[in-house]
């Protein structure tokens, strides 16, 4: 049986490697784990958050069907300003 010193592991990289080791996205982990040893927790976790909120707004602006954007085009219309009173 190997035993492991973790006394030398800082909690921090500790915290690193859950996270890459959990991480959903392939290549999210990859690009974390890519800059594990140079980066800071804190810097890990401001890419992660990044990473996630712009997949998410990319999800949402690809998932967008015609009657999201004909709805869009109707609260327009509707509004004070209108194309004849330009």
């Amino acid at each position: 049986m190997k035993t492991v010193n973790l006394t030398n592991i800082s909690l921090d990289e500790a915290i690193k490697d859950q996270l890459i080791k959990h991480c959903h996205s392939a290549m999210l982990r990859r690009c974390l784990f890519g800059k594990k040893s140079s980066a800071s927790l804190s810097s890990l976790l401001e890419i992660a958050r990044s990473t996630e909120l712009a997949n998410f707004q990319a999800a949402n602006m690809e998932n967008t069907t015609p009657h999201d954007h004909s709805e869009n085009t109707r609260h327009l219309t509707d509004s004070s300003v209108r194309e004849a009173d330009l």
